[in-house]
Protein backbone atom coordinates (compact mmCIF):
# COMPACT_ATOMS: atom_id res chain seq x y z
CA UNK A 1 0.00 0.00 0.00
CA UNK A 2 2.84 2.66 0.68
CA UNK A 3 4.26 2.05 -3.06
CA UNK A 4 0.79 2.46 -4.70
CA UNK A 5 0.26 5.27 -2.20
CA UNK A 6 3.95 7.12 -2.82
CA UNK A 7 3.26 6.11 -6.72
CA UNK A 8 -0.53 8.13 -6.87
CA UNK A 9 0.74 10.78 -5.24
CA UNK A 10 3.57 11.35 -7.48
CA UNK A 11 1.47 10.70 -10.33
CA UNK A 12 -1.51 13.07 -9.43
CA UNK A 13 1.77 15.51 -7.75
CA UNK A 14 3.06 15.83 -11.41
CA UNK A 15 -0.29 16.36 -13.20
CA UNK A 16 -0.98 19.43 -9.81
CA UNK A 17 2.53 20.71 -10.56
CA UNK A 18 3.05 20.35 -14.33
CA UNK A 19 0.53 23.74 -14.92
CA UNK A 20 2.28 25.57 -12.50
CA UNK A 21 5.74 24.68 -13.83
CA UNK A 22 4.51 25.33 -17.00
CA UNK A 23 2.85 28.83 -15.90
CA UNK A 24 6.09 30.01 -14.22
CA UNK A 25 7.63 28.98 -17.57
CA UNK A 26 5.96 31.15 -19.70
CA UNK A 27 5.98 34.65 -17.02
CA UNK A 28 9.33 34.07 -17.37
CA UNK A 29 9.97 33.93 -21.11
CA UNK A 30 7.27 36.74 -21.16
CA UNK A 31 9.53 38.85 -18.80
CA UNK A 32 12.65 38.26 -20.57
CA UNK A 33 10.79 39.67 -23.74
CA UNK A 34 9.32 42.43 -22.41
CA UNK A 35 12.81 43.70 -20.69
CA UNK A 36 14.19 43.47 -24.48
CA UNK A 37 11.33 45.78 -25.46
CA UNK A 38 11.69 47.89 -22.91
CA UNK A 39 15.23 48.45 -23.26
CA UNK A 40 14.57 49.00 -26.98
CA UNK A 41 11.89 51.53 -26.31
CA UNK A 42 14.45 53.31 -23.64
CA UNK A 43 16.80 53.71 -26.58
CA UNK A 44 14.24 54.66 -29.18
CA UNK A 45 13.06 57.67 -26.65
CA UNK A 46 17.00 59.04 -26.22
CA UNK A 47 17.24 58.98 -29.78
CA UNK A 48 14.04 61.03 -30.20
CA UNK A 49 14.97 63.43 -27.21
CA UNK A 50 18.27 63.86 -29.23
CA UNK A 51 16.76 64.56 -32.04
CA UNK A 52 14.28 67.19 -30.15
CA UNK A 53 17.32 68.79 -29.00
CA UNK A 54 19.22 68.99 -32.86
CA UNK A 55 15.69 69.96 -33.51
CA UNK A 56 15.02 72.73 -31.34
CA UNK A 57 18.87 73.90 -32.52
CA UNK A 58 17.91 74.27 -35.80
CA UNK A 59 14.41 75.62 -35.34
CA UNK A 60 15.80 79.50 -35.53
CA UNK A 61 17.30 78.70 -38.51
CA UNK A 62 14.27 76.98 -40.57
CA UNK A 63 12.72 80.84 -41.00
CA UNK A 64 16.10 81.42 -42.89
CA UNK A 65 15.84 77.92 -45.03
CA UNK A 66 12.16 78.25 -45.67
CA UNK A 67 13.26 82.01 -47.12
CA UNK A 68 16.09 80.90 -49.25
CA UNK A 69 13.73 78.74 -51.52
CA UNK A 70 10.14 79.96 -51.18
CA UNK A 71 7.49 77.99 -52.29
CA UNK A 72 5.88 79.97 -54.99
CA UNK A 73 8.27 82.20 -57.32
CA UNK A 74 7.44 85.52 -54.80
CA UNK A 75 8.51 87.83 -57.80
CA UNK A 76 7.28 91.30 -56.47
CA UNK A 77 9.23 90.23 -53.44
CA UNK A 78 12.03 89.35 -55.29
CA UNK A 79 12.05 92.49 -57.91
CA UNK A 80 11.34 95.14 -54.71
CA UNK A 81 13.98 93.30 -52.67
CA UNK A 82 17.32 94.02 -55.56
CA UNK A 83 15.88 97.57 -56.12
CA UNK A 84 16.05 98.17 -52.47
CA UNK A 85 19.86 96.42 -52.40
CA UNK A 86 20.32 98.46 -55.27
CA UNK A 87 19.68 101.77 -53.74
CA UNK A 88 21.34 101.24 -51.14
CA UNK A 89 24.93 100.38 -53.10
CA UNK A 90 24.24 104.11 -55.14
CA UNK A 91 22.83 102.00 -58.34
CA UNK A 92 20.29 102.45 -60.84
CA UNK A 93 18.31 100.08 -62.18
CA UNK A 94 18.26 100.04 -65.76
CA UNK A 95 16.34 96.93 -66.64
CA UNK A 96 14.26 94.22 -64.77
CA UNK A 97 13.45 90.89 -66.96
CA UNK A 98 12.22 88.09 -65.73
CA UNK A 99 11.90 85.43 -67.54
CA UNK A 100 8.75 82.60 -67.92
CA UNK A 101 7.87 80.36 -64.83
CA UNK A 102 6.87 76.51 -65.70
CA UNK A 103 4.91 75.33 -63.29
CA UNK A 104 4.17 72.09 -64.99
CA UNK A 105 7.48 71.48 -66.93
CA UNK A 106 7.18 69.45 -70.13
CA UNK A 107 10.26 66.98 -69.16
CA UNK A 108 7.96 66.45 -65.81
CA UNK A 109 11.17 65.80 -63.50
CA UNK A 110 10.46 64.37 -60.21
CA UNK A 111 12.09 66.94 -58.21
CA UNK A 112 9.89 69.80 -56.38
CA UNK A 113 12.66 72.41 -57.42
CA UNK A 114 12.02 75.19 -60.53
CA UNK A 115 13.49 78.24 -61.41
CA UNK A 116 13.07 81.11 -63.44
CA UNK A 117 15.70 83.61 -64.97
CA UNK A 118 15.89 87.44 -64.50
CA UNK A 119 17.73 89.92 -66.35
CA UNK A 120 19.16 92.70 -65.07
CA UNK A 121 21.16 96.21 -65.64
CA UNK A 122 22.38 98.52 -63.47
CA UNK A 123 24.72 101.55 -63.74
CA UNK A 124 27.03 103.24 -61.39
CA UNK A 125 30.75 103.03 -59.91
CA UNK A 126 32.70 99.96 -59.92
CA UNK A 127 33.01 99.26 -56.38
CA UNK A 128 29.08 99.90 -56.11
CA UNK A 129 28.58 97.21 -58.52
CA UNK A 130 31.00 95.30 -57.40
CA UNK A 131 28.87 95.94 -53.51
CA UNK A 132 25.97 95.26 -55.36
CA UNK A 133 26.93 91.59 -56.30
CA UNK A 134 28.31 90.53 -53.03
CA UNK A 135 25.20 91.13 -51.88
CA UNK A 136 22.95 89.45 -54.01
CA UNK A 137 25.08 86.61 -53.52
CA UNK A 138 24.57 86.79 -49.96
CA UNK A 139 20.87 87.47 -50.17
CA UNK A 140 18.14 85.77 -48.20
CA UNK A 141 16.93 84.21 -51.47
CA UNK A 142 18.80 81.31 -53.44
CA UNK A 143 19.93 83.24 -56.09
CA UNK A 144 22.83 81.71 -59.06
CA UNK A 145 24.26 84.60 -61.00
CA UNK A 146 25.14 82.47 -64.74
CA UNK A 147 26.67 85.75 -66.58
CA UNK A 148 28.10 89.15 -66.00
CA UNK A 149 28.89 91.60 -68.65
CA UNK A 150 30.41 95.51 -68.11
CA UNK A 151 30.33 98.18 -70.26
CA UNK A 152 32.19 101.84 -69.42
CA UNK A 153 29.04 104.49 -70.54
CA UNK A 154 30.19 108.03 -72.07
CA UNK A 155 29.54 109.59 -68.56
CA UNK A 156 32.10 107.25 -66.87
CA UNK A 157 29.87 105.38 -64.97
CA UNK A 158 30.02 101.57 -65.42
CA UNK A 159 26.82 99.35 -66.17
CA UNK A 160 26.95 95.83 -65.60
CA UNK A 161 24.56 93.42 -67.36
CA UNK A 162 23.84 90.35 -64.80
CA UNK A 163 22.19 86.80 -65.77
CA UNK A 164 21.10 84.38 -63.54
CA UNK A 165 18.40 82.39 -61.89
CA UNK A 166 16.09 82.30 -58.74
CA UNK A 167 14.62 78.98 -57.16
CA UNK A 168 11.76 77.81 -55.91
CA UNK A 169 9.55 74.95 -54.31
CA UNK A 170 6.19 73.64 -56.31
Amino acid sequence: YITLTLFTVSFFGIFAINPTLSTVSNLKRQYDDNSAIEAALDKKIKALNQLNTEYEEITPLLKLIYSAIPNSPEIPYLTRKIEKIAQNNNLNVLRFNVGQIEIFPADKKNTPLFSFSFNLSVEGSQDDITNFMSDIINFDRAVSISAISNEVSESGNQSSNISGKVYFLK
